[in-house]
């Protein structure tokens, strides 16, 4: 079978799997010409339904070369009556471009369904292939279609045959009828469902690409079998980890989506593991008076997708201190609460674990039944979380003076004239010695900073118009880049911050220096604020002073206070200082492919260990066919990876094959409502105008600190946490941001043109 227009396709499929709504085709040129006639016929024809939907059907749509999908209007629950059915039968005939010598089609509306929505037969971002349902549940069966933000999105292995989802089981069937038809693996069809019967509204062909790459099915199935089998294997229990079983997540501890993506290259994936995930992570938080497990590595990559092992991540906040039964029932608890809960995945710090402690760390450990902690458990638990939070307290200026040595060293080896392979080896070492190890620990600092602050805003220690002014109060890297952009000049300024790139990571992302142009602006005097003073009221103090006096002995208010700041502001001035150090990096990388004539491009599948190894091995092999030789193994490894689709949270090995896309819920900050046109930052673009715009962006990466030089009107983020680099930014700024909405709601935005955002009613349209 072929396809004609969308109306002429339905009149010609015979279909088992789904019911197609009675519809009457009109050709244009005779409603033109006889119009009353025309209405009077589709009146007497649907006489029994009270609504009808008016589809286009143009020739210009629906051709495999050309979908034009959506160009046309479709107009939804129009009543059965002449009035109604002229202006919609105009309205669709007057969006043609060719309005003479065409068709449109009227069809029975199809009412109170239980979900309705569009399937794909393959990912339509990619091609790979799975069948994606975008759907929305309830009566509105123009919700998909239309782009509204409360639409649900389902994958499916399509060469999966051993279940899915069964809401979704008559769908794929009729998906594979519609396949097998048409003889065409890449469809997209419009469907309702009610009361168990399927209805079929449109199908039409997905354009591809004649370079679409070939799946191999083999390859494919092969490396989900390989993933299902691993998986099960690291569930298992294991001899030196509390809890009998793990689960996997993009965005819990070190959120690896929003650092480095959800299919990062191998450059950004084995810097990240070097820097910070492989040992780092565990080192520091030793240190701290946690668990040690300095023999674990934090992420694990499941098909070119970076996912934090769950079960690793909260033995490693466990107390050091608490006894083998203690740490072994709370590991359950908060394995469970997981488990249900998965919606936390970018929030486990704040929703689930027990890291620090601050004014509702009670109140919390007290809704922990008895069987997982007992009320003599918790006493102990909250003596060791006031020592750790105390301990973090004092350690944050040794942190701040390793970090100046950093600085220190970064310099020396700029000065010096080390090989390339030698200087980006010292540049990791010194990194992970001065730079991220203490980064880990100021984040901890600073993490503790903003619970206690959040949380003495719960208990009424102090109102949010105090933290607030207090969050505005504080001075940091961005700030200095807003004032320092009206007064450097561009060679000052670059020598200061020309390393900061967006996406930190990502050697292919231009830094402030190489495109400074774009990514700078100076912005008014008016903009120029002048920090807010923060004071408390006498209220707000004495209640203060004793939380401080009944929980952290040796501190007083200001000592108090001055923590909090300096907790803060240095999480981020340590940031911005070790990635100096991948600015470096990247540079002698792009040295290295200058010299042995290896396209950049090729270098972002390099394993950075490659470099590392070299410079303490020697053979007799070419420096190019070794770095050659590795980057074509990860190269061949990445083109089937991207395609691979994975969820952001994996409970059960068979999540791999059929999933919800993640529904995060968003972090809002700021208290200005907004209604405002939006910009999706994807790449950078030239003669960025992001002036009084709503900007989307898919990670919190301090990378992206230039906007803030724009005079923004908002931000939205995919992925982020409460406590990412942006949200701190955004409080600071006063700037109304909804940090880590998810896939569903981020992919749904960019698609509109204008956005609301009011962050003090958490609302987004």
């Amino acid at each position: 079978m072929r396809f004609y227009n969308k109306a002429t396709t339905l009149k010609k499929i015979d279909c088992k799997n789904a019911l197609i709504p009675e519809f009457l085709i009109i050709n244009t040129n005779e409603f033109l010409k006889k119009k009353n006639k025309i209405l009077e016929k589709v009146i007497k024809k649907f006489n029994k339904d009270k609504y009808l939907i008016v589809r286009s059907s143009s020739s210009e749509e629906d051709t495999n070369k050309q979908s034009n999908a959506g160009r046309f209007e479709t107009i939804s629950m129009v009543g059965n009556n002449k009035d109604d059915l002229e202006k919609a039968i105009y309205k669709v005939v007057n969006s043609y471009t060719r309005k003479k010598n065409n068709i449109l089609f009227i069809q029975k509306m199809i009412t109170d369904c239980d979900f309705s929505g569009v399937i794909t037969t393959c990912n339509l971002n990619n091609k790979s292939p799975y069948y994606v349902i975008n759907y929305h549940d309830g009566k509105d069966t123009s919700a998909t279609t239309s782009g509204k933000a409360n639409t649900k999105t389902y994958f499916q292995f399509k060469y999966y045959t051993k279940g899915g989802n069964k809401k979704f089981s008559n769908i794929i069937k009729l998906a594979r009828e519609l396949e097998n038809k048409f003889k065409n693996n890449f469809l997209d069809i419009e469907f309702g469902q009610r009361k168990g019967k399927l209805f079929l509204f449109q199908v039409r062909p997905v354009v591809t690409n004649k370079n679409l790459l070939k799946f191999n099915k083999k390859i494919f199935k092969k490396a989900l079998s390989k993933l299902e089998n691993k998986i099960i294997k690291l569930k298992k229990k294991h001899h030196n980890l509390f809890g009998n079983t793990t689960y996997f997540g993009i965005m819990p501890d070190w959120n690896p989506a929003e650092i480095i993506g959800v299919k990062p290259s191998q450059l950004s994936i084995s810097l990240y593991q070097e820097l910070i995930t492989d040992f780092i992570w565990a080192k520091n938080r030793m240190t701290y008076g946690f668990n040690d497990m300095t023999s674990f590595h934090l992420m694990t990559i499941f098909l070119g997708t970076p996912f934090i092992d769950v079960r690793i991540d909260f033995n490693s906040w466990l107390p050091a201190n608490l006894t083998k039964s203690i740490k072994k029932k709370l590991t359950s608890y908060y394995l469970e609460r997981f488990k249900k809960n998965v919606q936390y995945h970018d929030k486990v710090e704040f929703e689930i674990l027990f890291t620090c402690f601050n004014a509702t760390t009670k109140e919390r450990l007290n809704k922990i039944p008895n069987k997982y902690l007992k009320n003599e458990g918790k006493i102990f638990l909250i003596k060791e979380l006031k020592l750790i939070t105390l301990d973090a307290i004092n350690k944050i200026n040794k942190e701040i003076e390793k970090i100046k040595i950093l600085e220190i060293k970064q310099n020396e080896i700029k000065k010096s004239k080390l090989y390339a392979i030698d200087k980006i080896y010292w540049l990791i070492e010194d990194c992970k010695r001065y730079g991220t190890e203490p980064f880990a620990g100021l984040a901890r600092a600073g993490f503790i900073a903003v619970e206690i602050l959040n949380s003495l805003v719960k208990k009424e220690i102090i109102n949010n118009k105090e933290k607030n002014k207090f969050m505005q109060s504080l001075s940091s890297i961005t700030t200095d880049i807003i004032y320092d952009a009206n007064k450097l000049s561009k060679k000052k300024f670059c020598e200061k911050y020309g390393h900061l790139r967006p996406n930190t990571y990502d050697i292919l992302s231009k830094s402030y220096e190489e495109n400074y142009a774009n990514l700078i602006t100076k912005k008014s005097e008016k903009f120029l604020k002048k920090k807010k003073f923060f004071t408390l009221s006498f209220k707000s103090k004495l209640r203060l002073v004793k939380f401080i006096n009944s929980n952290f002995k040796g501190l007083n208010v200001k000592s108090f206070l001055s923590f909090l700041k300096n907790a803060i502001e240095n999480r981020e001035y340590s940031k911005f200082i070790f990635t100096r150090s991948i600015d470096m990096i990247f540079k002698e990388l792009k040295y290295l492919s200058r010299r042995h004539k290896i396209n950049l491009e090729k270098m972002t599948n390099l394993n950075i260990k490659i470099i590392k190894d070299l410079y303490y091995n020697l053979n007799n092999r070419d420096i190019k066919n070794i770095l050659e030789q590795n980057i074509k193994s990860n190269y061949e490894d990445f083109k089937i990876n991207k395609l691979i689709e994975l969820p952001a949270v994996i409970i059960n090995p068979e999540n791999i094959y059929y999933f919800e896309q993640d529904i995060s819920t968003p972090n809002f900050f700021g208290t200005k409502k907004i209604d405002a046109k939006i910009i999706y930052l994807d790449n950078q673009k030239n003669n960025l105008n992001l002036k009084d715009k709503i900007i989307c962006i898919r990670s919190a990466d301090p990378g992206y600190d230039f906007i803030f030089n724009h005079n923004i009107a908002g931000l939205v983020t995919e992925f982020g946490g409460a406590n990412s680099h942006m949200s701190i930014r955004c409080s600071e700024l006063n700037i109304s941001a909804a940090i880590g909405v998810g896939s569903i709601i981020f992919n749904n935005i960019i698609k509109s043109k204008k956005m609301y955002l009011d962050p003090v009613n958490k609302k987004i349209n």
